[in-house]
């Protein structure tokens, strides 16, 4: 028996890659299968563009499309109800072109596409349904891949047998919102595993020092990285920084550090500029910033400058804070400001825009005539009822022919009926004074821009976002860096933005439709336990901070900030559209591996400190783990099984506490009667 027993751990620790990838495999599989067709994000897009390159006889261009190949596409999604949750039903008797969501997903960086389309070449005029899971069997064999990258990767960070290494593979295995993206067609899925193989080449790098094999590995998968998805392109710079560390690892270790430091000071010195108009928002770009010294500024020294061409011109905002829109609802504000021009011209008095759920409202504006010197204007505005968010435009007209500077100061908000003159200030940020022998404070902030902040170099701005690379950042780069510097203004967006993340991080299947049962408490728990993870993170860094490779350390943390940074600032670039991005995990997935291994140092280290203190095995505390993982994974499978076939509404959540409880008794039970045996 003890013989037996011995046999079985054995075998256990010698296949344990294989059981997970098995455990990955089942997964899988049940997603594949269990999600109805075309019930991931963009997903008949996505398989459109896989389908046009097996069926073509040409490489498909943008916008083309086969409108019968459309049709019986569209009636397949009809069949499984994609259309339920849109205001549109397909007419497949007409002929006007159908709506099948955003669609095609063509792209200049086709090679997902391409691997996804080869099972197409085979299937022919088989049901869409069928091929439509064929194609999620190739997204499948490439989480699987993942998979095995990262465990891979593991082995060149931990010794062999070390826990980490399969905690952070099972996790990744069995966690919901990551299997959901990767058993998708979508994109997203090569980008996953591309970057992944780029973290692999790099740890191996820098922990080895080059040579050709791993300088090839790298290329290669730099070469993956870059004809997969953009949001995997921060590999490109970050590989200098893996070749620069891997030159030294046998001696002169400084060198790279002090190189990395030099370069980062050299680079925010380019990249960033002082004197932009502090907690307002450039939503056009413009060679110079918004605040400028001027001698006829009514306020203080600065007055906001604005520029206008023939055909386009440049504009300014301000967000306000929710909770200050809110007392201000179904109340009259009076709005003016000071404004004056070089040269004699039109433009139009600021304006205040309404964000409702059923669309933004202009407030009315003027169209006042300019001269060289200041005047203030002022006009009386009813705040919508409505209105859940606010936000203050500086805005000038188009001008035919030349060009034309506008000036702004003194912009003043405040409740009540318009009054007579003009406001006096008490102090140059015109925050406070009196109006007609009233005093009043004033909502806008740095409303005569003697404040200033960051803001990114034009030329950066220019031609990295407009001409190198037009579209393929959505928003604007420095709205999202004057947004970090506006907390008051921004903070209801960065709050809401973060949930979503963690969130879809954890689990909102199927495009997110289905969610886990029991939220948010659900969602709350499983916050809760992601920052637990921080305490032993910490912990772990400070005993062992003179034994870490802070090399392989820095590289992994640089792959994690740009993958991350660069979904913060996706959404936080939108903050001037008319609903702004709320943005989801899966773009953070190319940054799986980095981010699985941040939670599971911080949760083992946490379960050895608790195991220490109530001494508790490190077998129980692996137990645990593993009945958290397989918990969390069946109950995302009743939530999506009550979505989609379940028409009866119950209370799961005791599901979510329940099913750990009794997955680790059961492996309790198991190794405690293993252990008596033995």
């Amino acid at each position: 028996m003890n013989n037996n027993n011995a046999s079985i751990v054995e075998w256990v620790q010698k296949h344990t890659l294989g059981i997970i990838l098995i455990v990955g495999l089942i997964q899988g599989l049940v997603y594949v299968f269990s999600i109805p067709p075309w019930w991931h994000f963009d997903e008949p897009g996505h398989f459109e563009f896989a389908w046009q390159i097996a069926h073509f006889d040409h490489w498909p261009k943008f916008f083309e499309f086969d409108e019968n190949m459309r049709r019986k596409m569209a009636a397949s999604m009809d069949k499984y109800g994609w259309y339920e949750t849109t205001n549109y039903h397909p007419d497949l008797s007409s002929n006007q072109p159908v709506y099948v969501g955003a669609a095609p997903q063509t792209t200049n960086y086709p090679l997902y596409y391409i691997v996804a389309s080869l099972p197409l070449h085979l299937l022919g005029n088989t049901d869409f349904a069928v091929q439509n899971r064929a194609v999620r069997l190739v997204s499948l064999a490439m989480f699987l891949l993942t998979l095995y990258v990262a465990w891979e990767t593991l082995g060149e960070l931990v010794p062999r047998g070390h826990p980490l290494q399969w905690m952070v593979t099972i996790f990744m295995a069995l966690l919901p919102g990551f299997v959901d993206t990767m058993t998708s067609i979508n994109d997203d899925v090569g980008a996953v595993l591309a970057f992944s193989v780029f973290i692999w080449a790099s740890v191996r790098l820098v922990k080895n020092g080059p040579s050709l094999s791993r300088l090839a590995v790298l290329f290669i998968s730099l070469a993956l990285c870059y004809w997969t998805k953009n949001t995997t392109w921060p590999a490109i710079p970050i590989s200098l920084l893996v070749i620069l560390f891997s030159m030294f690892t046998k001696r002169w270790h400084w060198l790279p550090w002090s190189l990395v430091a030099i370069m980062a000071i050299a680079g925010l010195l380019f990249v960033f500029r002082w004197g932009d108009a502090a907690l307002w928002y450039l939503y056009t770009p413009q060679t110079q910033p918004s605040s400028v010294v001027t001698p006829l500024a009514p306020v203080g020294k600065y007055a906001f400058q604005l520029f206008a061409t023939n055909g386009q011109y440049s504009y300014i905002g301000q967000w306000f804070n929710p909770t200050q829109v809110r007392s201000l609802r179904n109340k009259t504000v009076t709005l003016g400001a000071w404004m004056w021009a070089d040269k004699p011209t039109q433009s139009n008095t600021p304006i205040l825009i309404f964000n409702t759920k059923d669309g933004d409202i202009h407030s009315p504006t003027k169209t006042v005539n300019l001269t060289t010197n200041p005047v203030f204007y002022s006009t009386t505005i009813l705040v919508p009822n409505e209105t859940e968010r606010m936000k203050l435009f500086l805005q000038p007209t188009l001008v035919q022919g030349g060009i034309r500077t506008y000036y702004y100061d003194g912009i003043t908000l405040l409740a009540g009926n318009e009054l007579a003159g003009e406001p006096h200030f008490t102090d140059v940020s015109a925050s406070r004074g009196t109006w007609d022998g009233h005093p009043f404070e004033n909502l806008v902030r740095n409303a005569s821009a003697e404040a200033n902040r960051f803001w990114l170099n034009p030329f950066i701005s220019q031609k990295l976002f407009y001409d190198l690379y037009p579209g393929s950042f959505p928003g604007s780069i420095d709205v999202f860096i004057a947004s970090l510097q506006d907390w008051q203004g921004t903070s209801w967006y960065y709050h809401d933005d973060i949930q979503t993340l963690s969130q879809t991080f954890w689990g909102i299947l199927a495009r997110n439709k289905a969610g886990l049962l029991g939220a948010p408490l659900s969602y709350n728990i499983l916050t809760v336990l992601t920052l637990f993870s921080l305490p032993g993170l910490l912990a772990l860094v400070w005993h062992k901070r003179k034994s870490l490779n802070w090399a392989v350390l820095f590289v992994l943390g640089i792959d994690l900030a740009g993958i991350w940074g660069l979904v913060l600032a996706r959404g936080g670039g939108t903050l001037y559209f008319q609903d702004p991005v709320y943005t989801w995990a899966r773009y953070t997935f190319p940054a799986i591996f980095p981010t699985s291994l941040l939670l599971c140092v911080g949760w083992l280290e946490g379960l050895h400190l608790l195991g220490k203190l109530s001494h508790i095995s490190k077998s129980v505390q692996y137990t645990a783990f593993l009945a958290f993982m397989f918990g969390l994974d069946i109950f995302a499978i009743i939530s999506l099984a009550h979505y989609f076939y379940w028409s009866q509404e119950q209370d799961y959540l005791i599901l979510f506490i329940l099913l750990p409880v009794s997955i680790f008794l059961f492996l309790i039970l198991f190794t405690t009667r293993k252990t008596t045996s033995t």
